[in-house]
Order: structure tokens, then sequence, then C-alpha cells
């Protein structure tokens, strides 16, 4: 494991121009295990939530990672600011803390800002959405969102060697550094290729979402499963489906497979009847289900709000043949 690499900044007062104790910036394992800690806190809190919550939780779909992030805003906004002195559960852990240039601690409303840029691209990440909202202007800015802040936070986290700021540190000013020391932050300037990468990856994700995934999506393989989503996810009880289309291997030889997931609004009443809806529209739009040799359908019910989640799921599995004969 690489050491805790930092970049000792020097800090000159400029009322009495005397040298003081220089502010360390934090280096990238201090602010990983802190993060680690502190997502592990805001895990114990949905699960607990979930516990008494479930039903409710259920109901909330999509809507239940915004949710989530409105809790994870909160805990990271209130607790990075001047409110608890720059300090998270996992930076008080690691002694670390937030401040800016000038060593003072931040406002509720930059921290706001700050943390609404890190956490978005995480919780819109797996978010259930309907097939018409993803392939819609909504869902392009979604995946650009995602892809584009999202790796540019993790690029910016990871290389950033200099002063260890990502994309969200940038927009207020902010600086991870070691507790012991106090004082102003001689600013250094970061690496201009770091800034090439970063807008290159986000033009290369607005190509990607824009232009790259609507030609994929014409294509008529991709187009029949596609469709066949669509129609699942018009049933009632369905929320999102997914579908895959795949070959596994065993010692019968190569075996080709089409497996559907579908995560439902509620608890089945009756498993069989929802498995048996789905089937018919695997044979309707995707005739091709009779060539290969299994088709699995898994349901499940159940919640993610991002910090924590539950799923129930039972899974059946046949034969093309055998499910002809029950749809029958």
């Amino acid at each position: 494991m690489q050491s805790d690499n930092t970049d000792i900044l020097e800090d000159v007062s400029q009322h009495t121009g005397k040298k003081v104790v220089p502010k360390i910036i934090s280096g990238f394992w201090k602010r990983l295990f802190a993060l680690i800690i502190d997502s592990i806190v805001l895990g114990l809190i949905g699960f607990i939530l979930g516990i008494f919550l479930f039903d409710f939780f259920m109901k909330l779909g999509a809507y239940g990672r915004l949710l989530g992030f409105v809790i994870a805003l909160f805990y990271f906004s209130i607790l990075n600011s001047s409110i608890c002195k720059g300090q998270t559960l996992g930076k008080r852990a690691m002694k670390i803390k937030v401040i800016d240039k000038n060593g003072n601690y931040f406002p509720l409303s930059k921290c706001i800002l700050c943390y609404s840029i890190f956490l978005l691209p995480w919780f819109l990440n797996g978010i259930l959405l309907p097939q018409k909202v993803i392939m819609s202007y909504l869902g392009y800015i979604i995946s650009i969102i995602i892809f584009g802040v999202g790796g540019s936070i993790i690029y910016l986290y990871i290389f950033n060697r200099k002063t260890r700021q990502s994309l969200h540190d940038f927009v207020i000013g902010k600086y991870v550094v070691r507790t012991f020391a106090s004082g102003n932050i001689k600013v250094t300037n970061i690496w201009k290729g770091h800034l090439v990468v970063v807008i290159i990856w986000l033009l290369f994700s607005i190509l990607y979402v824009s232009v790259i995934v609507p030609n994929l999506a014409k294509k008529q393989s991709f187009a029949e499963l596609l469709t066949l989503q669509g129609n699942i996810q018009n049933l009632e009880k369905v929320l999102v489906a997914g579908v895959v289309v795949g070959k596994s291997w065993n010692s019968k030889g190569e075996s080709e497979y089409v497996s559907i997931v579908a995560t439902l609004k509620q608890k089945p009443k009756d498993y069989d009847k929802e498995t048996q809806k789905i089937a018919s529209l695997v044979f309707k739009y995707y005739p091709k289900i009779r060539n290969k040799d299994q088709l699995f359908i898994q349901l499940t019910y159940g919640y993610d709000i991002g910090i924590a989640s539950a799923w129930v799921k039972r899974g059946f599995n046949g034969t093309p043949n055998d499910w002809g004969n029950k749809i029958k």
C-alpha cells in the first residue's frame, strides 16, 4: 500500500513575516479511509431506518435514492462546515479536516454546494428509472453527470497529488488538511494536464451518451431487447426491468440464455402469475427465445435509498418449452 504522501505547503504569516508551523495536505489514503468510515456510518443509519420503514421505502421506488441523497448531503454538509469545525466522524478518526486557503471553516451553504456535486453521481448511478426516462433528455443529463462528473471526481481524487483537490473541492476552494497545524495555506497550482484530462473526459462522456448509445440502440438485436424491456416495464406491477442475453458453460457444453430481472412495486401475491405475464411478453417480443436453452426470470422487491438497500429475490428457471407450456 502506498504511503500517505503529502505536499508540505509553506505557511507564512503575512502580518508578522515569521514562518509558522506548515500545514500538510491530507494524503489519498487518509481521505479514502475517512470516506469509508463515513459510508459505514451512513449505511448503519439507512439500515436502522429500513428495519422500521421497509414498506415506506419500497413505495418510494426511484425516489428512495433522493431521500438517501438528502440524508447524506446533510451529514457531509453539516459536519464538514463551521458548525462541526470541518470534520465528519471519518475525518475526526483520521485526524483531518476541511478548511479554505486561509485556514477558515466553510459556511453550511458552501458545503451544501460542494457535496451536492460530490454525491450526485453516486446517488444517480443505479437509480431505478423506467426506460422512457433513461432514453429521454433527462436520461442523457443523468448519464453525463454519472460518467462525466463522477469520472472527473475519481480521476482528480486519485491523480491530483499536488493539492489533493477533486472537482467538488475546486468549486468552493476546499482543502483537506491534517489537524495538527494552523495558519494560511500557500496555494500551489494544479498541473494543467489534469484539467486537460478532465475536459477530454467530459467531452467524451457527452459524445458517448448523446451519439454512441443512441446508435447502439438502433441496432436490430439491441432494439429488440429494448422493446421487450419497455413492454415488461409497462406491466402494472413492474417498476423497472433488465434484460440480458448471454452464454454460459457447464459440463454439458455451451448454453445460451435470456435473463429477466423485474423489480416490482410491491410484494407479489402470486409469483407464478407474474412470471407467466413476463414470459408471454418474452415470446411475443423476442421470438429468438425459442432458439435459446434457458429463460431465467427473477422477481425482486424492496428498496434502495443509496446509503442502504434491502431486496427480496425469487428466481424461476426453465427451458423455452417449459415456459411455453405454462403460458398456453
